[in-house]
């Protein structure tokens, strides 16, 4: 999982845990590389700054999951089915603490394996005309890696 911030002045977010997140900059393309590996490999998850995406773009994508998640369960199954990408869902820990767990697999190049994927975040104004931002980040992200 990957965080967007425009900040490089608070490099590291600090939970109340007092874990740090990795930050990945990715005006450092060579350096980004290893970060992300680590990252992945230590936490499963990062913060990316330096992306040149528009905080305003991240806050519309984010709404547009957001209002996704709060589908009921057909649609979500309907819009997204994973192949290999999509929308899946899972019960975790048969073994005692029993949760649910949601998530949405994107691909992170332009064409993605499933277009269906993008179906329910097509109709919102500021995904649809703003995917050249979007392209732009995700060119910027495939270079990093």
């Amino acid at each position: 999982m990957a965080m967007l911030s425009q900040s490089h002045k608070n490099p590291l977010v600090k939970p109340n845990s007092g874990i740090d997140i990795p930050v990945v900059d990715l005006s450092c393309p060579h350096e980004a590389k290893k970060l992300i590996v680590d990252a992945c490999q230590d936490y499963g998850f990062f913060k990316v700054i330096n992306h040149s995406v528009p905080i305003w773009l991240v806050s519309e994508f984010e709404n547009e999951v957001i209002a996704f998640f709060n589908m009921n369960q057909s649609k979500k199954d309907k819009y997204c089915p994973p192949n290999p990408f999509g929308y899946g869902s899972n019960i975790i820990g048969r073994n005692g603490d029993i949760g649910w767990i949601e998530y949405l697999l994107l691909n992170s190049n332009n064409f993605p394996t499933n277009r269906k994927i993008l179906s329910p975040m097509r109709h919102s104004p500021a995904t649809r005309h703003d995917t050249t931002q979007a392209r732009h980040f995700h060119r910027q992200f495939d270079f990093a890696v």
